[in-house]
């Protein structure tokens, strides 16, 4: 029991990585289905240390359809100075992306997967290590 309990962390994982992916997927389909694209240009540049190691990012500037200038921040390793395409939510600019949406929709499924193998297959597998275990204990054996 005590194996299926030390699963929980790669369940919360699992469902992270889960709803992480949803939400990518969901951004996309809004952007594909009513964004509008423009070009932005990179104004800075920078590595970001996280646990994991370093990320680029860089701030990218565009002008909205209404005339409004946002800056957002978005994972790139684009030169400043750069222009580049960028894809926004007219009701909420600062909703965008610099990558195309099909990347962002496989990011999403990738996760997805990720996450229901993290949710479902760790406790199964934890679970199936425990019952194996107390089946050598059972007929006698020792578990390494």
């Amino acid at each position: 029991m005590l194996k299926v309990l030390a699963s929980i962390p790669f369940v919360l994982l699992g469902v992270v990585m889960v709803g992480s992916g949803w939400s990518m997927l969901d951004e996309a389909s809004d952007l594909s289905g009513h964004g509008r694209s423009t070009t932005g240009v990179v104004v800075s540049r920078e590595w970001v240390t996280s646990g994991m190691g370093s990320t680029p990012k860089i701030d990218v500037s565009f002008v909205a359809f209404d005339g409004t200038r946002h800056v957002v921040r978005h994972t790139g390793d684009e030169r400043v100075g750069a222009r580049i395409k960028v894809l926004y939510d007219p009701a909420n600019p600062d909703k965008s992306s610099v990558e195309p949406v099909a990347s962002q929709r496989g990011l999403g499924v990738f996760l997805i997967v990720c996450g229901v193998i993290f949710t479902v297959g760790t406790p199964c597998l934890f679970g199936w290590g425990a019952m194996a275990e107390a089946r050598i204990r059972g007929s006698g054996g020792t578990p390494r």
